[in-house]
């Protein structure tokens, strides 16, 4: 979680927020309600993390932009 390591946020504030995290809120939400299983979801979550870390390591991979190509479009 973003900001952990510093101490510009009081003590416990990061651990409320959590608390309060509306995605794990809405798994929960669908699995007791019966729309949707945990396995399901997990299966979910799992392709949605390997999707962002080939899009992170391709990302990784490839060039900076000329300091031309900086501007363009702009």
């Amino acid at each position: 979680m973003q900001g952990t390591d510093t101490d510009i946020r009081p003590p416990g504030e990061g651990r409320r927020w959590l608390k309060k995290d509306p995605v794990a809120r809405l798994k929960k939400y669908l699995i007791e309600n019966d729309l949707a299983s945990k396995t399901g979801l997990d299966r979910i979550d799992s392709a949605v993390r390997k999707e962002v870390e080939d899009a992170h390591a391709f990302a990784r991979k490839g060039c900076f932009p000329s300091a031309r190509e900086l501007h363009k479009d702009l």
